[in-house]
């Protein structure tokens, strides 16, 4: 497992650099110095890779959210509170 502070400093100091680079950049096909890709490169791998991983940690907590909610809102799920006459709805009173 990645030690979570070595990232988060690793993060903290190559994001400013990232930032300079695609920043200060006066075209889209200037290099970006240490790589082999041009600020537009750069923008556009970042932009791949960030959106959809910003997109999954919002729809985790939204999903998190939801199943909360269902499990309190739920009939209880002892198979002994289901009815066979009854299909797949709860048997009353369980």
């Amino acid at each position: 497992m990645p030690d979570l502070r070595a990232v988060r400093t690793a993060l903290a100091t190559q994001s400013g650099r990232v930032v300079r680079s695609v920043g200060d950049a006066v075209r889209m096909d200037a290099p970006v110095p240490g790589l082999d890709w041009n600020a537009g490169q750069l923008t556009a791998h970042l932009c791949a890779v960030h959106l959809p991983a910003q997109a999954a940690d919002e729809l985790t907590g939204v999903a998190r959210g939801l199943l909360a909610v269902l499990d309190s809102h739920t009939e209880p799920h002892d198979p002994r509170c289901w009815s066979a006459s009854a299909g797949s709805r709860p048997a009353a009173p369980c």
